[in-house]
């Protein structure tokens, strides 16, 4: 074509640089989007979590039994999982001094509700008898949204079925089950009196939800699946030594209010996971076998 008609374009274009501003200037929305579209979504690395959960300095809970929310923190802190709706469910509920959402709620500015068949409207909290058959049933009255980012399950005794029944209808992004410390890790015994950390690991498997942590004698931490990186899912033989135990609490550490040395609120030691378990007589802040 006639010089005259290139006029125009060789005029604006005399350089790679001055077009790629133009398409810069005139199209920066749609690269952002293209931008964001590539961008992986979040997960959980979680065989370096729980490293890391070993290493930790053990005392640093604040409102729930032992490092229950200080766990829960690091879980749902920007490095790994981040959050969502920040909303939680907790069941049951026996108060703030025992509580694994208070710290959510008052340092994080979550919002949810509490369940137990013993408890008032105080602190968000409704009387409710809690079952595997009537767990979603109780969910769905009181408003939880289907992917709640955080549900605590502790009722002392068919926690393992409430846990398969819900999940079939809602997908928390995290939960915690209570599990009894008693049995060997490859015993499967679902109870209605607490069950063994192998069977909440393998209800886990069977509804889409990994095994992450525990805390002695206490909860196992799950995870749901697609949230955790590829490659990264920690082995349940990692969690041997925190089962086949004689008695509650064996080889962990006395709770905050029964050592001397702690006044409120964290108290931390120079003793982590890692070191389980203590041991009584030799180490005074270990608990007592019972």
């Amino acid at each position: 074509p006639p010089r005259s008609t290139l006029f125009p374009y060789t005029t604006l274009f005399r350089s790679r640089q001055a077009a790629r501003w133009l398409i810069a200037v005139l199209v920066p929305t749609p690269l952002f989007a293209l931008h964001l579209a590539a961008d992986p979504p979040r997960c959980l690395d979680a065989k370096s979590w729980w490293a890391n959960q070993l290493n930790q300095k053990y005392g640093l809970g604040v409102y729930s039994q032992c490092d229950q929310d200080e766990k829960l923190m690091s879980l749902f802190s920007d490095e790994n999982l981040g959050t969502t709706n920040k909303f939680y469910v907790e069941f049951g509920w026996t108060g703030i001094g025992n509580s694994q959402t208070e710290r959510l709620k008052v340092e994080k500015n979550w919002t949810g509700f509490r369940m137990d068949d013993a408890c008032d409207s105080a602190h968000q909290c409704h009387k409710e008898w809690i079952s595997g058959d009537n767990i979603v049933s109780l969910f769905q009255k009181h408003s939880s949204p289907k992917e709640p980012d955080y549900v605590s399950i502790d009722i002392d005794s068919t926690d393992v079925w409430v846990f398969s029944n819900l999940t079939k209808s809602f997908r928390p992004r995290v939960l915690t089950v209570e599990y009894k410390a008693y049995f060997n890790i490859t015993d499967i015994v679902p109870r209605d009196s607490q069950s063994s950390l192998g069977a909440v690991a393998f209800a886990a498997q069977q509804s889409g939800y990994s095994l992450v942590g525990v805390e002695p004698s206490l909860d196992a931490f799950l995870v749901r699946s697609d949230l955790v990186c590829p490659g990264t899912q920690v082995q349940l033989s990692e969690f041997a030594r925190f089962t086949s135990l004689k008695g509650p609490h064996e080889g962990t550490p006395k709770r905050r209010e029964m050592r001397s040395e702690c006044h409120g609120g964290q108290c931390p030691m120079e003793w982590t996971l890692k070191q389980f378990p203590c041991v009584f007589g030799t180490q005074d802040f270990c608990s007592a076998p019972r």
